[in-house]
């Protein structure tokens, strides 16, 4: 079955900004992708809870996170 099958459209444009950078931070999506905060908040929940990517804490600055994809 395929996973992005139960990810919205902007999940799968997020995971797609993701996939081609090494890391980025939630600002950086805000930035590149231009969807409303509280749809990105969304959309990252559900790539997390399907395990397709994983947050990290970036060591740069403590109040920020990175996101990953697996």
């Amino acid at each position: 079955m395929n996973i992005f099958v139960s990810i919205p459209k902007s999940g799968r444009i997020i995971y797609a900004v993701i996939k081609s950078n090494s890391s980025i931070s939630y600002s950086q999506l805000l930035e590149k992708t231009n969807i409303p905060k509280r749809t990105l908040s969304y959309a990252l929940s559900k790539l997390k809870e399907k395990g397709l990517i994983i947050e990290m804490p970036n060591f740069f600055d403590m109040r920020n996170k990175k996101y990953v994809a697996q």
